[in-house]
């Protein structure tokens, strides 16, 4: 085509794309067209939608720089492992101090067990995986890396396997657990998930079953979770859907955080949208614990930063992770709010 063609030609179509553009614009923002481009749900009307519990705590770390933790039980005790800048900390839920484990790098994940006896804290670097006595600090197990690119996100155990989010490589490593004792040459690991996995960004979480059928995951781009048997690398079970209610998960990929109770029951966090809520065993929407408006500065929270929630080991108590605050929002979920004067004054 001969050049002075061709400039036409290109000026045309430039004219053409601007025009969709300015035409998108003004139809996203014709009344009731938002929701069908925006990820985000309905925030308006679910802030009129009532919570359930109470906040019973705030528990601060200013200056620590928080960046995961975990609930679990030690000799029977509910307490919460947090990692900070370059340690991990053992506390009571009111935030008393029981121990104090000193890495020498910041954990990017780790992980208390929920048995009473015997209990183990798991932590990693982002490759290789160890396991302490939670309260002396006795290196029990280490792991090696299981790739060169591997960036452990999340880890989980039970009594035969260690299990560690990729968010790198978009899969689960499964270690088989030996004592420090006898590594003499350790396993390689299996994976699960192996292209299951649709993660926008590079961070997902697993908690184990209950009830000992596999592991859960969560699925962020699919916007459900899995739970994986380790034996078949099957999926057996699945609950989740995209949408903007309060039954469904919006945003680009959700649920970012998310845990289960002893009692089977989950609890989820979504960025974005910042809404903590409860699930069933099954999936089916429970209640709404928590949104933006209970958080300090919900504006600071980006795509890769936002809270994370562990589920407690008494089926009541939640606790959110604040990383922006550098604070534990601790929920009592089944506390009452105190009525307010105008109720006093309906009941009167």
């Amino acid at each position: 085509m001969p050049e002075q063609k061709r400039k036409p030609l290109s000026a045309f179509i430039l004219v053409l794309v601007a025009i969709a553009a300015i035409c998108l614009v003004v139809y996203r923002n014709l009344p009731g067209k938002y929701k069908e481009f925006s990820y985000a749900p309905d925030l308006h009307n679910i802030q009129k939608t009532e919570k359930t519990g109470i906040i019973s705590a705030h528990l601060s770390f200013k200056g620590l720089a928080p960046g995961c933790f975990s609930a679990g039980l030690i000799n029977g005790q509910q307490v919460l492992a947090i990692a900070l800048t370059d340690r991990v900390e053992i506390m009571d839920i009111s935030g008393n101090v029981l121990s104090i484990n000193k890495l020498g790098y910041r954990a990017t994940a780790l992980e208390l067990t929920r048995q009473s006896e015997n209990s183990i804290l798991a932590v990693s670097n982002g490759q290789e995986i160890s396991m302490f006595d939670p309260i002396t600090g006795e290196l029990l197990e280490k792991y090696p890396a299981a790739a060169e690119n591997a960036l452990i996100t999340s880890l989980a155990l039970d009594d035969s396997f260690l299990y560690a989010a990729d968010g790198n490589n978009r899969l689960i490593w499964v270690y088989t657990r030996v004592k420090l004792a006898d590594q003499t040459d350790p396993m390689a690991p299996c994976t699960l998930g192996e292209k299951q996995f649709y993660l926008p960004s590079a961070k997902f979480e697993l908690t184990p079953a209950p009830d000992h059928t596999g592991i859960w995951a969560a699925n962020t781009g699919h916007h459900r979770l899995d739970l994986f048997s380790p034996q078949s690398n099957d999926i057996i079970k699945s609950w989740g859907k995209s949408g903007f209610s309060l039954e469904a998960f919006s945003g680009c990929c959700n649920p970012g955080s998310f845990d289960i109770f002893p009692d089977g029951r989950f609890v989820t966090c979504e960025k974005g949208a910042l809404l903590i809520k409860i699930f069933s065993t099954n999936g089916n929407f429970l209640a709404l614990l928590a949104d933006r408006t209970n958080f300090a500065r919900p504006e600071a929270f980006k795509q890769l930063i936002f809270p994370l929630v562990q589920a407690g080991t008494d089926n009541k108590h939640v606790f959110i992770l604040d990383v922006v605050s550098e604070e534990i929002i601790v929920i009592d979920t089944q506390a009452k709010p105190e009525p307010s004067e105008s109720d006093q004054s309906q009941l009167k």
